[in-house]
């Protein structure tokens, strides 16, 4: 299959090591392509901002009042043109372990995207209250501060979801892309009940794509409410 080039959308950045929680499903899933694809051919899918999970994301308050005609090409805009591909900077977060990878039975992907990367990775900002955007101050401000007001908008949720620690990717338009060369997998995490079919087509794949990485499964802290991170 072939995969349009990558375009990031290039503000202020980090980097270090992300993590990608991810569910197996089904053989012939979408997301066991998905995964395969991303595993074997470098390609991520970055999702437009109406299939988060959260019906907040990426869609601010704007304080100026403007037709509802406005606001809802402004939505329509961003879903189109926008692709968010999602990290978070932790790997033993139970609560994600849960909810993103099928009940601790899928694999987190370790990325690692080193200082003078190409890629271009935002961290989330969390607070209580949604962005504000006026409009017509918008309208009037120069490109830059239409860009500055957007890249907020989009990577600002709730602090309800501020454990997640999650750090962004932004991508012009939203689909499936190959990644560039410096963002590398440098290592793949099996969940607690990860099946050992699972975890044999896991490696089958890596074989595939020729990479020798570390492999580690997280196992259930004896003592405390913790997931360890055991090599394999």
């Amino acid at each position: 299959m072939q995969y349009r080039r990558f375009r990031m959308i290039p503000l202020e950045r980090i980097y270090g090591t992300f993590y990608k929680y991810r569910a197996f499903g089904e053989p012939d899933s979408h997301q066991r392509r998905r995964l395969r694809a991303t595993i074997v051919d470098r390609v991520l899918y970055f999702a437009p901002p109406s299939k988060l999970n959260d019906p907040f994301d990426c869609y601010p308050y704007f304080t100026t009042s403007v037709p509802r005609t406005t606001t809802g090409e402004f939505f329509k805009h961003i879903d189109k043109h926008l692709g968010v591909y999602c990290m978070s900077r932790s790997y033993d977060s139970a609560s994600q372990w849960e909810n993103y990878a099928a009940s601790h039975t899928g694999l987190c992907l370790e990325f690692t995207i080193r200082a003078g990367s190409s890629i271009h990775v935002y961290p989330v900002t969390y607070q209580p209250s949604r962005v504000e955007i006026n409009i017509r101050s918008l309208r009037q401000g120069t490109r830059d501060d239409a860009t500055r007001e957007f890249f907020i908008a989009v990577t600002t949720k709730s602090d309800a979801w501020e454990k997640e620690a999650e750090v962004r990717i932004l991508h012009r338009p939203n689909g499936e892309f190959e990644y560039p060369s410096d963002l590398n997998l440098t290592g793949v995490i099996f969940g607690a009940r990860t099946s050992q079919k699972d975890s044999d087509w896991t490696r089958q794949q890596l074989e595939a794509a020729r990479l020798t990485i570390p492999l580690a499964r997280m196992e259930p802290d004896a003592r405390h409410y913790l997931l360890n991170r055991v090599p394999l």
